[in-house]
């Protein structure tokens, strides 16, 4: 029983990190989790931290990897630290190895790509001075470098990504002898198939399928279990749909659907759902097409749940307060050896006090006046807090009942939309039309709540990293592009022949641009283009949303952009506007010392959103 285990050994640390694994396998995670808390309360307090055996590394990362799956993600940053403080103490490559490769992990998890590539390099670095060169650190190193590629895949840094990915293979080749058959070719499955993704890419098709193909090929086995093999079958399955070769991508969707209970990630779920919703909509089964679409949202609020809590917490800063922590608690315990020394600390601290004692009395009456003035100031911020507060309370009761109302209020839009396929009656139709839009408008309303009351809670609660302009732009249009082409509109990227970088919170930016470019479609006609563009002025990047729409009304010229949200004008479709969205673009852009204006003809409307360049 791990439980009753009184030493403090390696064996026996083993066997209580391999007990919580067990509670973990079959699914007791709340016994796993009080378990791994007495684990972390027992192993924080060894009593010589110092001089612990470099194994006990091993015992730290595997308990910080379990602490993390459980979701304690303090105690897991904590042990992350202590694992590699040993490596430090014991000039250990294979505990550096180790703690970056976890780094680059959690990094990658947190989309900090640029990181995590210097994380991922830095392990590799470190491997290569370990001299026992086993199987298990050859696999760990091929899969380090297919992960540098991935990471720079993520940035759009395409040609990096293809030399890490080729580097990979190569390594694999050169060690073939050294690899059991089953794994190597388990690795080269991933490898392969993150090289067609890379080519469907840069919309070199044909060399994409025939890389996909040959990774589902390799991973469709017992011994991997097929995961791998769906997730490469969802990109091939997206590039016969990018093609119009539907009976290719009929047989993936059923391939894929045949498996769908081996997705244990729920984001490679939702990516399977997108890709079914796709065809069954190219293939005009209306039916199938919405029950996909309404799947892949319920789970994406799930997931949006979780990884908003996993974003807030930064890696780097964590382990910084685990360096803290941990020295004061050595100060702490120098503290108690030292009581003597605070004994004639504190007679010094006597006597200083009578002289300040004296000092008092001459200066009472100075004390008398600054005393009322701190009464006053006191008043003047617990008034302060409770406007504070009672603001607080305000966009939670909001935001609480906004997200109470959105799935009815979308459930109800969804019948509408359903209805409306079906022969009725025109005086029918004019009902179900009214609830269609006016579920719709609600919906929009809904959304716009929750933008502003959460921008208003978290003003100082957000990430900042360094952000690729082309690729933020084109993340954007990606997720907006189906809505405008519901509206018959099309849109047109002139992004930068270079890459430029902005830093700011990636989703707060995004938000900018997504409100700016639904703007456009929303008071543009049918057939009509927007056009993005980006250009350099000096040191600043400019973001121009060019629409061909109906303008904005003349009393509205010439104002800042705070005052659009007085102009709630419905959109060429009937869309309304309730006035928060360009305030909370504004609010953000100014954040990060930027600029937004507009300029309106009758031909159209230009916004323009002006950020600082970060080398």
């Amino acid at each position: 029983n791990a439980e009753q285990l009184d030493s403090n050994s390696v064996t026996d640390f083993q066997l209580e990190c391999l007990k919580i694994e067990v509670y973990q396998r079959f699914g007791k995670l709340d016994s796993a989790a009080l378990l791994a808390r007495k684990f972390n309360k027992r192993i924080f307090n060894l009593p010589d931290q110092k001089n612990v055996d470099k194994f006990y590394a091993r015992i730290y990362f595997k308990l910080s990897d379990i602490n993390h799956q459980l979701k304690n993600y303090t105690d897991s940053y904590m042990l992350l630290f202590l694992g590699k403080k040993i490596g430090t103490d014991v000039k250990d490559q294979y505990i550096f190895s180790e703690y970056y490769y976890r780094l680059a992990m959690l990094e990658y998890a947190q989309e900090f790509y640029s990181r995590a590539i210097t994380s991922f390099k830095a392990c590799y670095k470190e491997s290569l001075e370990i001299k026992n060169k086993e199987e298990e650190l050859l696999f760990r190193q091929q899969e380090v470098l297919d992960n540098i590629g991935l990471s720079y895949f993520k940035i759009n840094q395409l040609d990096s990504a293809e030399y890490f990915y080729k580097k990979a293979l190569d390594f694999n080749n050169q060690n073939r002898s050294k690899f059991d058959e089953k794994n190597l070719n388990a690795a080269e499955g991933v490898i392969i198939g993150n090289l067609g993704q890379l080519y469907a890419k840069k919309k070199e098709f044909s060399k994409a399928k025939t890389y996909l193909k040959e990774s589902v090929e390799m991973n469709n086995n017992d011994f991997i279990g097929t995961l791998d093999a769906l997730l490469q079958a969802i990109q091939l399955g997206h590039i016969y749909l990018q093609t119009d070769d539907l009976d290719s991508a009929k047989q993936v969707v059923n391939f894929i659907q045949n498996n769908e209970q081996k997705f244990y990630n729920p984001k490679d779920r939702v990516n399977y759902y997108k890709l079914a919703s796709e065809y069954y909509r190219k293939s005009n089964d209306i039916d199938k097409f919405l029950f996909f679409v309404d799947r892949q949202k319920d789970l994406e609020n799930e997931i949006e749940d979780f990884e908003r809590n996993l974003s807030r917490i930064s890696v780097l800063e964590q382990l910084k307060f685990a360096e803290s922590d941990l020295k004061y608690r050595d100060l702490k315990n120098k503290n108690k050896v030292n009581s003597t020394w605070l004994i004639i600390c504190a007679v010094f601290l006597i006597g200083t006090f009578i002289i300040i004692f004296l000092i008092y009395i001459n200066l009472k009456k100075s004390k008398n006046n600054i005393k009322v003035l701190e009464v006053l100031n006191n008043k003047v911020n617990q008034q302060a807090n409770e406007l504070k507060i009672n603001n607080l309370e305000k966009d939670k009761i909001l935001r609480v009942v906004a997200h109470d109302l959105r799935n009815p209020i979308g459930g109800i839009n969804s019948i509408a939309k359903i209805m409306l396929m079906d022969d009725l009656r025109e005086s029918d139709r004019e009902m179900v039309e009214l609830i269609d839009n006016t579920s719709k408008d609600a919906l929009v309303l809904i959304n716009d709540i929750l933008e502003f009351t959460n921008d208003n809670h978290n003003t100082d609660d957000h990430t900042v990293e360094k952000i690729n302009v082309n690729t933020l732009i084109n993340n954007t249009i990606t997720l907006l592009r189906y809505r405008i082409i519901e509206k018959k509109q099309e849109i047109v990227f002139n992004g930068l022949k270079k890459d430029v970088w902005i830093s700011g919170d990636r989703e707060k930016l995004s938000r900018v641009f997504s409100n700016l470019i639904n703007n456009a479609s929303k008071f543009s006609l049918s057939e009509k283009t927007i056009v993005v563009g980006v250009e350099l002025v000096q040191n600043m990047v400019v973001i121009s949303v060019k629409d061909q729409g109906i303008g904005i009304q003349d009393e509205f010229k010439g104002s800042d952009i705070n005052a659009l949200s007085n102009n709630k004008r419905r959109g060429t479709s009937g869309e309304k506007s309730f006035g928060m969205g360009l305030s909370i673009a504004n609010q953000i852009v100014k954040k990060y010392k930027g600029n937004m204006w507009f300029v309106s003809s009758t031909v159209g409307t230009t916004f323009y959103v002006e950020l600082p360049i970060v080398k």
